[in-house]
């Protein structure tokens, strides 16, 4: 799944609605996020902390949702093509191998 959620995000109806109300929710927390990332990046170079921000870097996001069932045999795996993520930044997330966690493990609330 992509969804380009900002400047312009899509309407709740152009979403799925298995993943609706989480894009939503989820895509206000990466902005956060983005926003926060930003900030600490102009600092790192000496700049005013809004300077990126300013420069238009945090005007859109983009959500590329892809899913990858486990791998049988992962020591048989070889990795990915070369390829460019052609954005001023991306942040991948990948969910821990452990989770969701196992009926006999302790839940993490």
């Amino acid at each position: 799944m992509s969804c380009i959620v900002a400047p312009h995000p899509p309407t709740p109806e152009e979403l799925p609605v298995a993943c609706r109300d989480i894009t939503v929710e989820y895509s206000k927390h990466v902005m956060k996020l983005g926003y926060l990332l930003l900030e600490l990046l102009s600092e790192a170079l000496g700049l005013n902390p809004d300077h990126l921000k300013e420069m238009g870097c945090a005007e859109g996001l983009a959500f590329y949702c892809h899913y990858y069932p486990a791998c049988p045999q992962p020591e048989l795996t070889m990795g990915t093509t070369k390829h460019a993520d052609n954005a001023f930044l991306t942040v991948p997330y990948a969910r821990p191998y452990w989770w969701p966690p196992s009926s006999s493990s302790k839940s993490l609330d």
